[in-house]
Order: structure tokens, then sequence, then C-alpha cells
């Protein structure tokens, strides 16, 4: 959503995308519990996807959910490690 409009909507003229529409973002509570704990305990961005049986661009946008509400201690910048 452009952040300046108040409109949601985006305009169908072909040259629009939807970022990362192949994912699915929602997820029950207890999974999203387990990745934090998983996270807090040092668990990497691989190990963490392996175990939830879910892509790793969803559990990067999970992780990135508990950042923005301030949920986490250990940084998020951690993933760019490699």
């Amino acid at each position: 959503m452009n952040t300046i409009s108040k409109r949601n909507i985006i305009p169908k003229t072909g040259k629009n995308r939807i970022l990362l529409e192949e994912y699915e973002f929602g997820m029950p509570g207890s999974q999203l519990e387990q990745i934090h704990r998983a996270w807090e305990t040092g668990s990497d961005l691989e190990q963490i996807a392996f175990v939830q049986r879910r892509p790793a661009m969803e559990i990067v946008v999970a992780l990135l959910n508990l950042a923005d509400r301030q949920k986490l201690k250990r940084p998020v910048a951690a993933l760019l490690r490699r």
C-alpha cells in the first residue's frame, strides 16, 4: 500500500505486482511462538524453516512481524549473517 495515499487498492494497470503472493503469511499463534522461541535461543533461519515445515521467506516475515511489535531480543539483522 502506498502509505501516502488513503486508498489501499492496487490499480489494475497490468504493471503492478503483488509481492510474495506465493507465500502464506497467516499462522497459528502457537507456531509464531515456536518461531519466536527458536529464534531467541539461537536457531538460524534454515533450522527454523525446516522444523516448522515452512519456506524461509515465511519465517523471515514472522520474525519481522515480531521485531515490529518489539518482541525480539535477538536482532533480526542476524538473518543477514552467512
